[in-house]
């Protein structure tokens, strides 16, 4: 038997790629206009866990099949102050370490030269401290498409960079409309062919181009991603198995799906619990349950918990309530709140979520915990989070 193959790691690749071939045909689009001379550039959309890192190297494979030049990026959480040059410190450095591997292979960053436009000089990372960013990534740009370009018969094929993660430039977010205002600047679009993809959250987002508005308008292709379907959620789980001598019962394919709702990520985990519970090669129905339980373990502990106690204690005491009753209208929610739970969780309490209920929902929506799939009815959505809710947050006694 061969060690558990379904990858519970973030930003892992998993063994198997699947149910993404519309962003791969709008990538491959986009390459072949790229190489006709028309950039357009891209953001790739999706909350925790949907598979943005995946798709990102999915598209750098495609774009190295198809010859041209990449580099991914990774924007980590970080503290980046309230500077946006720090950011594109962050973009120059890792374009240094992507396309001058050699001179960088023990991190002499600050050997690494860029030739100054115009003046046939040198400028290193120290000197270009000083200089304002836009200035700093315009050269960096240049200096990166003459090396590339001066190694290759054709000056055609774009050279496609994904920054991963931009989400983590939220608090500067003038950062991300540095990159656009350089991108725009009439040397680089004459003189390079850069292709861009970032990926962030919708949140996120949304924040970046409603504070720079037209970063919206440049970032012209946005690819939302959407949960996997149920034939590429089987097709992922058959085929990771393929050739590790174990095989799961057909019964439990379709609860895995019920279970997991298609997300990518909490598949991988609740699939690895199951994994964990073969006997003979063989997982049965008799495994679910202390798989479920060990995956909503590995969940709290990766994300769960965290996504949680963003939320005051009220805030928590109403989404067990929301978990319990199954979601619904709020007057629903609130009607069982004030029937069902004074003893659990005190009458004063169940007063205060009651009267408190509509700011206690909205704001649990921005807090990505709770959805609102019509006017007035709030749900989670996600059955792994709501069973962990009912685990973890239950009052007392409970």
């Amino acid at each position: 038997m061969e060690p558990n193959p379904f990858v519970a790691v973030s930003g892992t690749p998993p063994k198997v790629f699947s149910g993404r071939s519309g962003e791969e045909a709008t990538f491959r689009r986009n390459l072949q206009q790229a190489h006709d001379g028309r950039v357009e550039h891209a953001v790739v959309l999706g909350d925790w866990g949907i598979g943005k890192t995946s798709l990102l190297r999915q598209f750098k494979h495609i774009a190295q099949l198809a010859e041209s030049r990449t580099a991914l990026i990774p924007i980590p959480r970080g503290d980046f102050g309230a500077d946006p040059a720090e950011g594109i410190r962050l973009i120059v450095e890792e374009l240094t370490l992507a396309f001058y591997p050699k001179q960088n292979r023990l991190g002499r960053i600050r050997q690494v030269e860029f030739q100054v436009l115009g003046t046939g000089g040198g400028m290193t990372l120290a000197d270009r401290d000083n200089r304002p960013p836009q200035i700093l990534l315009t050269e960096c740009l240049q200096a990166v498409w003459r090396r590339i370009a001066g190694r290759r018969r054709l000056n055609r094929e774009p050279v496609v960079i994904m920054i991963d993660d931009i989400q983590n430039f939220a608090a500067i977010p003038d950062a991300v409309d540095i990159l656009r205002l350089v991108l725009q600047r009439e040397e680089v679009q004459e003189m390079t062919r850069f292709m861009f993809v970032l990926s962030s959250t919708p949140t996120a987002w949304s924040e970046f181009t409603n504070k720079h508005d037209p970063i919206g308008r440049f970032f012209r292709t946005r690819m939302p991603l959407a949960r996997l379907d149920r034939t590429s959620m089987e097709q992922v789980v058959l085929k990771t198995l393929e050739g590790t001598g174990v095989t799961f019962a057909p019964e439990l394919l379709p609860k895995i799906y019920e279970y997991c709702n298609g997300h990518p990520y909490e598949l991988q985990v609740l699939c690895g619990a199951l994994y964990e519970q073969q006997y003979g090669g063989r997982v049965v129905a008799e495994g679910w349950h202390p798989a479920r339980l060990q995956a909503l373990r590995e969940l709290g502990m990766s994300h769960f918990n965290s996504q949680i106690h963003q939320a005051s204690d009220q805030e928590r005491l109403a989404l067990w309530v929301i978990a319990q009753v199954g979601g619904g209208p709020l007057g629903h929610i609130r009607g069982a709140a004030e029937k069902r739970f004074a003893v659990e969780i005190g009458e004063q309490e169940t007063k205060q979520i009651a009267t408190n209920l509509n700011q206690l929902v909205s704001r649990l929506v921005d807090k990505g915990l709770l959805t609102r799939p019509s006017r007035g009815v709030y749900e989670i959505d996600d059955p792994m989070l709501r069973d962990y809710v009912l685990d973890v947050l239950a009052p007392d006694g409970r």
